[in-house]
């Protein structure tokens, strides 16, 4: 019996190994591993360096064990989680962000020192979830061109939170915003500003 159990063991390592590393939060894929990642999270970038974590509270500590080249993270934060400012400063040459869970406000300085982030997915899975959106609460990533934001109440948005963004060329919003119209209003003062 023991045999087999330790036969059971260097399996399991084998297999983490040749798919990425794991703790108890996250795992780390070094190369590509298209089929973990379409398991864990279908809107997860399939590419090398990439982070998949989960059941995340405190950014920073629950993220200490990720390497800091790292260019893709797919967390999954606690509902009621806030970020905090610079959470993420770290992640230097980080190129794409996807946060699942619902923020009730996202701190000025979120994301501060992340200037080649290219790609930020805000997905909540609670319709229609109040969230704060402070002013230019996107204005740290620079060389944003892909914003998504879902399941999240707009109305409750600072009127200039989406600016900052002057590379911005991909907007989604599938959102409970009941006045569409003061969500348009915001886009073209942001287009207009970096127009």
């Amino acid at each position: 019996m023991r045999l087999v159990s330790a036969q059971f063991e260097l399996l399991v390592v084998w297999i983490i190994g040749s798919w990425g590393w794991l703790s108890n939060k996250c795992v780390l894929y070094d190369k590509k591993s298209n089929y973990w990642l379409s398991i864990h999270s279908s809107s997860c970038p399939h590419s090398n360096l990439t982070a998949v974590c989960w059941d995340l509270s405190d950014l920073k500590l629950n993220l200490s064990i990720v390497p800091s080249n790292y260019q893709a993270l797919c967390l999954e934060i606690r509902s009621g989680s806030v970020m905090q400012s610079g959470a993420l400063s770290r992640f230097s040459v980080l190129e794409t962000i996807h946060i699942r869970g619902c923020l009730p406000t996202i701190l000025p300085g979120t994301f501060k020192g992340l200037s080649h982030v290219k790609k930020l997915y805000l997905l909540c899975m609670e319709q229609c979830y109040n969230s704060s959106l402070l002013p230019n609460t996107f204005s740290d990533l620079t060389n944003l061109e892909e914003l998504s934001i879902e399941n999240y109440r707009l109305s409750v948005m600072a009127p200039d939170a989406l600016g900052g963004i002057p590379l911005l060329k991909k907007l989604k919003v599938d959102s409970c915003t009941e006045e569409l119209s003061d969500l348009l209003c915001r886009i073209v003062n942001m287009a207009q500003s970096h127009g």
